[in-house]
């Protein structure tokens, strides 16, 4: 589903990357869409636009890493990134989750994705409610 995708800052291998990376992170259920299946990593582009250029450079990079590996070995990767030990990873799992929950819960979906968003599954909604005085 990647291929459809195109954006001004990453490759298609990055974006199958961070795809990847989603569907780990947000597998989906019976109740929630997956990460891939909502389509928001088509607006991977609003989240990157204001990434300081050597963040963003770092991130193509791991992006990039994960796009070519199979997916047991990005979990690998997750899971070393989640590791009290290593304070450095640490920092990157914050921003890589940051990324990828931003795109999930911004309840932005693809033209042809069909399915139930993120805010209808989990009943989350914004309302306005007047105060009685």
């Amino acid at each position: 589903m990647t291929d459809k995708y195109v954006s001004s800052y990453l490759s298609r291998r990055e974006m199958k990357g961070l795809e990847k990376m989603g569907d780990i992170m947000i597998p989906g259920d019976e109740s929630m869409p997956s990460f891939s299946q909502t389509g928001c990593v088509a607006f991977a582009d609003d989240a990157v636009a204001y990434v300081d250029p050597g963040d963003l450079k770092d991130l193509k990079m791991l992006l990039g890493i994960c796009g070519a590996l199979p997916k047991f070995m990005v979990r690998f990767i997750l899971w070393i990134f989640d590791r009290e030990w290593i304070t450095l990873l640490r920092f990157a799992n914050f921003g890589v989750r940051g990324l990828i929950f931003s795109l999930y819960y911004s309840n932005k979906t693809h033209s042809e994705y069909q399915g139930e968003k993120p805010h209808e599954a989990i009943g989350y909604e914004i309302k306005r409610v007047k105060k009685e005085k």
